[in-house]
């Protein structure tokens, strides 16, 4: 792979971003390297082009739902592994596939304190003393949060900001304008905290020439690779016990920082909200057997429902960018796409993800993303056209349903539409939705109504629509003002 792919790789960094991480591969020369949030794979192109020319080095690749095309995961192939998972959580596989601690990472996945923060925090147990971790759109405020709070107690050096590129948006996010780009480089140095001093020397490298980073890590502090292994499995216990501790003091005041930038305030706190949508998820996992006989029945009359239902609601949105969530089987999706020219497929279920990926593998216009089960996250703000829900959020939990419509009004762009399906049955509060009619969760068109005036979306139209059980289904479109 040439040099020509710094100009040509799919990726959402600007021209200095990419010849500094081309640069910076092929300066530190990292025989085992993670990359955290893989996309299209272009900055994986970048990274791989640089080890090519260094002539060794391997490659991790970590994202739930990578956009990769097959012939860019043939020229990677040689040199790059790519994990279909989430992080934090993929880190230590990814650690077990390259056989050593990571010489270099970079982070460039989910852009939320509390993500980046859990991501900070998987790949310390698995550096030695001198990996380097690079973070992308580090001009975002909750990604600059994240790393500060991190090395508070974690042992890095800051060589700051190696590129100050900055793509600045319209928007607020708490109050904070959102501003995208910019590099910014730590160093792991467990050992060398007592010289605060090289804080201030960025990139600091031993002198001589030999002590590269491969050096570095096959003999850390004189031990053998296999000692090495041992010291770090034995040090990233302890760093475990120790951020548990550090942990048990602040961690309410450290969750409710979190919550506070994912969350509103009025909505239960994050575990509960997780517990909730994921019982609901747990229903309509693709494997089951419930599911499985559902979604073969709906694929069937989907076009009847398009037809009577759907389609006189929303033929006058704009299909330039959807959101289909609660994608499922892709029912709902195979439509769509006849419309839509960028597509974003959500859904709770791994399974669903990997059945609707297969499903449409030759559709270049979608993008897959398996999120929390109440927020959109993974999707930009303010690019969406329309939001789409339909038979799904009948399920849902009226707090996980204010949490989407929260999130709705992010992704939006002004005069951007939403078109939900939801229940419109208002008895037995609190209970099991499996003891209501067709599963429908507590909810009512009015309750709906009003949750999207308080998220500032205006209701276009609204009706409730007889199914199994007469007046206990609701469709509406809304907007959010231009």
């Amino acid at each position: 792979m040439s040099v020509q792919i710094i100009y040509d790789a799919p990726a959402h960094l600007t021209l200095p971003e990419r010849f500094l991480l081309y640069s910076l591969i092929y300066g530190l020369r990292p025989a085992s390297a993670l990359e955290i949030g893989t996309a299209q794979g272009g900055a994986a192109m970048i990274m791989c082009a640089a080890l090519d020319a260094v002539g060794s080095g391997r490659l991790v690749c970590v994202d739930p739902a990578p956009q990769v095309t097959p012939d860019h995961r043939a020229r990677l192939s040689h040199r790059v592994s790519f994990l279909s998972a989430a992080s934090p959580e993929a880190v230590a596989k990814a650690h077990e596939l390259l056989g050593s601690p990571f010489d270099f990472v970079f982070v460039d996945g989910d852009h939320t304190y509390s993500g980046v923060l859990r991501d900070i925090e998987a790949v310390s147990l698995f550096l030695h003393e001198g990996s380097y971790v690079l973070f992308h759109d580090v001009h975002y405020f909750e990604v600059q949060d994240a790393i500060d709070e991190a090395r508070k107690y974690l042992p890095f050096i800051d060589c700051g900001l190696l590129s100050l590129d900055a793509t600045k948006t319209e928007y607020l996010h708490l109050g904070k304008p959102v501003v995208w780009g910019g590099l910014r480089l730590l160093r792991f140095a467990p050992a060398s905290q007592r010289g605060a001093e090289r804080d201030n020397h960025i990139l600091s490298r031993p002198a001589e020439p030999d002590t590269s980073i491969t050096r570095n890590r096959e003999h850390s502090n004189g031990l053998s690779v296999s000692q090495s292994r041992k010291m770090i499995r034995s040090r990233g216990k302890s760093m475990l016990r120790r951020l548990r501790g550090l942990w048990s003091g602040s961690r309410r005041e450290r969750e409710s920082s979190a919550v506070e930038y994912s969350r509103p305030s009025f909505l239960p706190d994050r575990d509960r909200l997780t517990q909730w949508a994921g019982e609901v998820g747990e229903d309509w996992k693709g494997y089951s057997r419930v599911a499985s006989a559902y979604y073969e029945s709906a694929e069937q009359w989907i076009e009847q429902a398009w037809s009577q239902t759907v389609w006189p609601f929303i033929q006058e949105c704009d299909f330039s960018c959807v959101v289909d969530l609660a994608a499922g089987h892709g029912r709902n999706t195979r439509k769509l796409l006849e419309l839509a020219k960028q597509l974003y497929l959500v859904d709770i279920n791994e399974d669903n993800i990997r059945f609707c990926r297969q499903r449409f593998a030759t559709e270049k216009k979608i993008t897959y993303i398996q999120n929390d089960g109440f927020t959109l996250n993974g999707v930009p703000s303010g690019e969406v056209s329309l939001v789409y829900c339909f038979d799904a959020m009948g399920h849902f939990d009226s707090d996980v349903i204010r949490s989407y419509l929260h999130d709705f009004s992010r992704v939006l762009k002004p005069g951007g539409y939403g078109f939900c399906h939801h229940s419109n049955y208002d008895r037995n509060p609190g209970g099991d939705i499996h003891d209501n009619p067709g599963w429908r969760n507590f909810m009512s068109q009015n309750l709906f109504h009003h949750y999207c005036a308080k998220e500032g979306l205006e209701v276009v139209k609204s009706q409730i629509i007889d199914w199994d059980t007469p007046k206990q289904d609701c469709v509406t479109l809304f907007r959010k003002p231009r």
